[in-house]
């Protein structure tokens, strides 16, 4: 407002702020008690509804604040470079290590596979064994069977008689010695 001796014209009282106490805006406001502000004190002039001042202070001329502008909505954060592919044929030999965006992907689209969706702590086996054969798996889900071993190999018969053992001729003298009889 002015700050020389008020005229009658007080119009701009609805965009007042309650910032100014010259005697142009005390006056306005004291000739006016129904306006935005309160007359003019010893702490000023208060604001009596909610919002006081311009649209450059952020007031609408109904004395509301301007609601402000719209924000726009998130950006949703950029697609993977490459759209996974749809064949998750692979999904069944999965051994949920890889966290790749077609692995995950999968994974979501196929909730009955052997890995859960990937989540913050990755993705977990749901069954008894989850990957191919080079990861002990069978095509079933469950661990492959160790291969049979062989049967273990008899040790060889020993190269000397002991000392207990009789020798070929101690038998034929045995022998002998029986047909004596």
């Amino acid at each position: 407002p002015p700050t020389e001796t008020p005229p009658h014209d007080c119009s701009w009282l609805q965009s007042d702020n309650c910032q100014d106490q010259n005697p142009w805006a005390c006056a306005c406001r004291s000739l006016n008690p129904d306006g935005p502000c309160s007359p003019c004190g010893a702490n000023g002039s208060i604001c009596r509804r909610p919002c006081c001042g311009s649209v450059k202070d952020g007031c609408g001329t109904d004395g509301r604040p301007l609601s402000p502008l719209p924000t726009a909505a998130p950006t949703p954060p950029p697609p993977p470079t490459e759209t996974p592919p749809h064949d998750c044929s692979w999904l069944q030999s999965d051994n949920c290590q890889d966290q790749n965006p077609w692995a995950c992907a999968c994974r979501s689209l196929n909730p009955e596979g052997p890995c859960s969706p990937c989540g913050a702590n990755g993705s977990i086996c749901r069954r008894p064994c989850c990957g191919s054969v080079k990861d002990g798996c069978g095509t079933d889900g469950r661990p492959l069977s160790p291969l049979p071993t062989a049967a273990p190999t008899p040790p060889p018969p020993p190269t000397e008689t002991p000392p207990n053992a009789k020798g070929p001729a101690a038998v034929a003298a045995t022998h002998a010695i029986l047909n004596d009889q």
